[in-house]
């Protein structure tokens, strides 16, 4: 079945009952009304059989006492369909960095009360989103995510720093998740997938003594990640998080995908330069692909992912009528 028409409904299979925005009203009608529609409060949940009074004073007292969803639609984005998902995307840097990236830097004590109190914060913010689905940056297919997820409701797991952990678990346990969804298509940028990445093996050693191997220096970071660190390190994780969402250090951070197109002038091969970037425009192509998966009517998504992914994640988002782009600064102010 097309995606998009699992998704969205169609003129043969009528969609399911939505539980979010109002399917009457478009979304580029973004009036005062619009915005109070879209935060109405659910009607009690249809029975086959009648319920006794006090059942449902019981049911409606504690559905009012939920609090509405907080939704700001990014102004970039003011044309969709009327039953266009919300779609929230928080880019973060990395809390428990893997060494994966182009340049590394370390996190100081995110498990410390100082971080875990500024953590909590974030989360407070994010909350009032009320998202109905976590996405995280995770592999689609055989991540331990969901399961770890689940020991965790069970007392039986102990989150690391990493920012799946610390927020998109935290968050979905704070809010009654049964699970988390991950999105991602795991691909280096030489178009590798993690199952064909091997290992160095050891070679032989030359006969003789031989001179200690000089250890090279690490690449300076780029200006943009030594104010990040210099952010984390004096400020607080939202700070950090305003930072690397803000217009401008989402622009530079692409800018350096683009700035790799140029020809090598030394190389024969046409497009050496350019299939890099193209297997990172296919990652975050595939990983849109999975957010259309994992959405249903009615939703509000949420997903967390590395903040180099948002230039194009935000593009797709924008550019697409099913999903409604939120404003992501707000949340963190």
């Amino acid at each position: 079945m097309d995606v998009r028409t699992h998704m969205f409904g169609s003129t043969s299979v009528p969609p399911p009952e939505p539980h979010g925005p109002p399917q009457s009203l478009a979304l580029r009608q973004r009036s005062r009304a619009t915005l109070g529609a879209w935060t109405r409060r659910p009607t009690l949940p249809r029975f086959p059989v009648p319920l006794s009074p006090a059942l449902a004073l019981l049911f409606a007292t504690a559905l009012a006492a939920q609090p509405a969803p907080v939704l700001r639609p990014s102004p970039l984005d003011p044309v969709n369909k009327p039953a266009a998902v919300p779609l929230l995307v928080l880019g973060s840097f990395h809390m428990e960095n893997p060494g994966q990236d182009a340049h590394n830097f370390e996190v100081k004590d995110i498990l410390g009360p100082r971080k875990q109190k500024e953590l909590a914060e974030l989360l407070d913010r994010l909350e009032a989103y009320r998202p109905t689905k976590i996405l995280i940056e995770a592999a689609y297919k055989g991540s331990p995510s969901p399961a770890n997820y689940q020991k965790y409701l069970a007392g039986q797991f102990t989150l690391t720093p990493n920012e799946i952990h610390q927020v998109a678990f935290a968050l979905a346990r704070r809010l009654g998740h049964k699970t988390v969804y991950p999105v991602d298509y795991a691909m280096w940028m030489d178009g590798r997938v993690p199952a064909e990445i091997g290992e160095a093996k050891a070679r032989p050693a030359a006969p003789g003594p031989q001179p200690a191997a000089a250890t090279p220096a690490p690449a300076p970071l780029p200006e943009r990640l030594q104010t990040l660190a210099r952010t984390l390190d004096q400020g607080t994780v939202l700070d950090g998080l305003r930072l690397v969402n803000s217009p401008d250090f989402i622009r530079e951070d692409h800018a350096t995908y683009i700035e790799g197109l140029p020809p090598d002038p030394y190389s024969t091969e046409l497009y050496g330069t350019t299939d890099p970037v193209t297997n990172w425009y296919k990652r975050n192509l595939r990983i849109f692909t999975n957010v259309y998966r994992v959405a249903e009517p009615g939703d509000r998504l949420l997903l967390l992912i590395g903040s180099g992914h948002l230039a194009i994640l935000n593009r797709l988002a924008i550019d697409s009528r099913d999903f409604v782009l939120m404003d992501t600064l707000p949340y963190l102010r």
